[in-house]
C-alpha cells in the first residue's frame, strides 16, 4: 500500500514538473520562430543605434530623452561586443528574456 502511494506521489510530482517546462519550451519556440524576420524596425533599430554610441554619449542621450533605464542598453552594448551586430544576433536577447 505504501509503495502505491509513493508511486502515485512521485508521478504527481513528475507531472507537475513537466507542465512548467512544456510551457517554457513553447514560449521559447514562439519567440524563436520570428527571430529571423528581416529588417530591424522601430524600437529595435533605435536600441541598436543607441547601444552603438560610446557609453558616455549613450548615457547623456538617455538622460535627456529616454524614459527606460539604461541597463538594457548597456547590456545590449555588451551583447553586440560578444555576439556581433547581425540582425539574428541582435534579436537573441529578446528571445532569451
Amino acid at each position: 500500500m505504501t509503495a502505491i502511494k509513493t508511486s502515485a506521489h512521485a508521478r504527481q510530482l513528475h507531472e507537475a514538473g513537466v507542465l512548467p517546462i512544456a510551457i517554457l519550451a513553447l514560449a521559447f519556440g514562439l519567440r524563436a520562430f520570428a527571430v529571423g524576420r528581416p529588417a530591424l524596425r522601430g524600437d529595435e533599430g533605435f536600441s541598436v543605434a543607441l547601444a552603438a554610441k560610446p557609453v558616455r554619449e549613450m548615457v547623456a542621450l538617455m538622460l535627456q530623452s529616454e524614459p527606460n533605464p539604461p541597463l538594457y542598453f548597456l547590456a545590449l552594448k555588451s551583447w553586440i561586443a560578444f555576439a556581433g551586430s547581425s540582425e539574428l544576433a541582435l534579436r537573441w536577447p529578446s528571445v532569451l528574456a
